[in-house]
């Protein structure tokens, strides 16, 4: 029978059933999936430990009975006789107590040392202590642990399909966000067994001083560690989804505040090596360095994938890969666009029609031009005009000229200070004329327009009481200086 079984058979919670186990006194069989099969022996022997362990037989002595050393006759007699001790030692307390009471003395004139030399023996004070081994709760270091277990499996599935599939923070919508769910936790189901197998804890719970161990205080098995993440992923957090994750949390911890014992540590115990100040600091650390990590992958991803000299086709695959990444898409001929590998627009694969409006977005995306040289692409560039009462800004079409052609060229690098400038500058200028040059790079807008007004700093609006004809132009021009 399973421990679930022999826990209702006789009674006896599973902790205790686990520490006679531990004492030595069961012995259950191990199938070959590792989980113990228990007798009617262990049932009967069970039944027999509770009851001499309620006449208050030490377990040295139930020992000595179930290896044969010693005789039931010989171990009750030695009972007995500590029982009769005890019985005279309440007695003579229970005398003790009315005799103080019929003396009417108080607290502090008592003389303590006349009384106790009454005694036979110096009083001790009797500490009871249950046959079971005891649980570790902690439910607040639990959480953090395992919370800092999931931040770690979702920020290595958000890094990878920045850098793998570059795909940004505004891409994670439709299936993609059924994936951010289901993935960290197949992550943790695969991971997390491994690291309890091999070193006995994780990430999260090592910095915290915490650590997995079977039963016995052994190695985990693969096998039990696999049912305890999966366990935890369903019982203890719901699948990771939303309300019903703190529904789960909320009753794990309770259960766990209380001394119950959790349904995914059947097979295994929660230990605390230490409660050490520095854990404190060493988390916080750990939780900056995932983040850390998580911005340099999301700052590596915004990269161009090609850099150096440029062929027309790997401009375009930088620029639509950084469209992608943050999020930006383009309409051109009724669909949503992108370059192909001549530079010109086409409809992406899988997208439906779409009705562009133009008084909303002016328009569909500008042409982009090219001029090449014996060293690749030279320059790109871009006019765009309109008379739409709103009128775009084309800062996504210059910002990613500008990340797919300059920033693949030397001195324009992840922490270049140039490339910081140079979209600092695009950004701070919507609807405005600027030029940037710095490294053999020239940037240069030019924006003219009449019979609009400005709103804000990003927004230009027809103005309807200006009488003259409407007209907005503008054109972009990134090139490598001479």
């Amino acid at each position: 029978m399973k421990i679930s079984e022999l826990e209702q058979a006789s009674g006896l919670p599973r902790a205790s059933i686990r520490f006679y186990e531990k004492e030595g006194l069961l012995e259950p069989e191990r199938r070959e999936n590792g989980y113990r099969e228990y007798s009617e022996a262990d049932l009967e022997t069970l039944k027999k430990v509770l009851l001499l362990r309620s006449l208050q037989v030490p377990l040295k002595d139930i020992r000595a009975l179930q290896a044969g050393e010693d005789s039931l006759g010989a171990v009750l007699d030695r009972q007995t006789a500590v029982l009769e001790s005890g019985r005279d030692e309440l007695d003579k307390a229970l005398r003790l107590c009315r005799a103080l009471r019929e003396a009417k003395v108080d607290y502090r004139d008592l003389p303590a040392q006349e009384y106790l030399d009454s005694f036979d023996r110096e009083p001790q004070a009797a500490v009871a202590k249950e046959d079971r081994i005891p649980r570790l709760q902690a439910p607040v270091r639990r959480f953090f642990a395992r919370e800092l277990d999931l931040f770690l499996y979702i920020a290595l599935w958000i890094s990878l399909l920045a850098l793998a599939g570059g795909v940004g923070v505004r891409g994670h919508s439709g299936f993609v966000r059924i994936l951010d769910i289901a993935v960290p936790l197949v992550m943790m189901l695969l991971l997390e067994p491994l690291m309890l197998h091999f070193w006995g804890t994780t990430p999260g719970k090592w910095v915290l001083g915490l650590g997995v161990t079977d039963p016995e205080g052994g190695r985990l098995r693969y096998t039990d560690g696999l049912s305890r993440t999966g366990r935890v992923i369903v019982r203890g957090m719901g699948l990771h989804l939303p309300f019903i994750e703190l529904i789960r949390f909320w009753k794990s911890y309770r259960a766990c505040d209380s001394g119950e014992e959790l349904p995914w540590e059947e097979e295994s115990q929660l230990i605390l090596r230490d409660e050490k100040p520095w854990r404190i600091g060493a988390y916080a650390a750990l939780t900056a360095a995932i983040c850390g990590l998580l911005g340099l992958s999301f700052a590596l991803a915004g990269m161009p994938l090609h850099r150096g000299e440029l062929t027309v086709a790997e401009f375009s695959d930088n620029f639509n890969r950084l469209a992608r990444f943050h999020g930006c898409s383009f309409s051109y001929g009724g669909h949503e666009a992108v370059l192909d590998k001549n530079g010109l627009w086409t409809k992406r694969d899988g997208s439906e029609n779409i009705f562009v409006l133009d008084i909303l977005d002016g328009g569909p995306a500008p042409i982009l031009s090219f001029r090449e040289d014996g060293a690749g692409v030279a320059e790109v560039s871009f006019r765009y005009e309109c008379i739409s009462p709103v009128p775009s800004s084309c800062q996504d079409e210059m910002t990613l000229s500008a990340l797919s052609f300059a920033c693949a060229q030397k001195g324009f690098g992840l922490f270049s200070r140039a490339r910081k400038e140079l979209l600092a500058v695009i950004r701070d200028h919507p609807f405005e004329s600027f030029r940037f040059e710095h490294g053999g790079i020239e940037a240069v807008c030019e924006v003219a327009y009449s019979g609009y007004r400005r709103i804000r700093s990003d927004s230009l609006f027809a103005d309807f009481q200006e009488t003259e004809a409407r007209s907005y132009a503008m054109e972009f021009t990134i090139r490598r200086s001479a």
